[in-house]
């Protein structure tokens, strides 16, 4: 069995993820795991699955743009384990960002991410109809003594762009959120 990464990308509308789906069922596929958002109108979708037999990636790719009569973009490539050092004996912080727009925002922060070898996981990003710019990051730290000397970095990047910055571990994270979502729809 024959693994691959998959992208797609197209114009959104109803239908694409069942017709990605179909096709890799028809090929004997299995979905391992994927993500899929929509921004600005523009679907995307990232999967990793299985396939059963020797499609290659090209055939791959063509079947998937079958399943559509409009233009969908689809990129395979075969995928090959990576070693990730860092995920053994990282813990997860999120880190959210809001603040006026302007350009420099997400760069200043996952600059000093990547200053501190501090591996970002997944990120969601976009302006809200008040023009402010929020971002929530989910990092892995790969040492947690320096989680004092982050947060104090983030809190002088606070100031010097002036929006707000606030970074706390995944599990204090998950459990304000689930007692905040249980008190709305209670």
């Amino acid at each position: 069995m024959a693994k691959y990464i998959i992208s797609i990308t197209a114009a959104d509308r109803s239908g694409i993820i069942a017709g990605v789906s179909t096709a890799l069922v028809q090929m004997q596929g299995s979905i391992t795991a994927a993500s899929q958002t929509v921004h600005q109108g523009y679907f995307a979708m990232i999967i990793l699955c299985e396939i059963e037999g020797d499609f290659g990636k090209d055939i791959i790719s063509d079947k998937i743009m079958k399943q559509f009569n409009f233009e969908v973009h689809v990129y395979v490539t075969e995928y090959a384990p990576v070693k990730s050092a860092q995920k053994n004996s990282a813990d997860n912080y999120i880190v959210t960002v809001l603040g006026p727009d302007k350009p420099g925002i997400l760069n200043k922060v996952a600059t000093l991410m990547a200053e501190r070898k501090i591996n970002v996981e997944d990120l969601y990003c976009y302006t809200n109809e008040n023009k402010e710019f929020v971002v929530i990051f989910q990092v892995s730290i790969p040492d947690p003594r320096t989680f004092g000397v982050v947060q104090e970095q983030l809190n002088d990047m606070k100031r010097q762009i002036n929006v707000n910055i606030n970074i706390q571990h995944e599990d204090i994270f998950i459990a304000t959120s689930e007692v905040s979502l249980r008190k709305q729809f209670s």
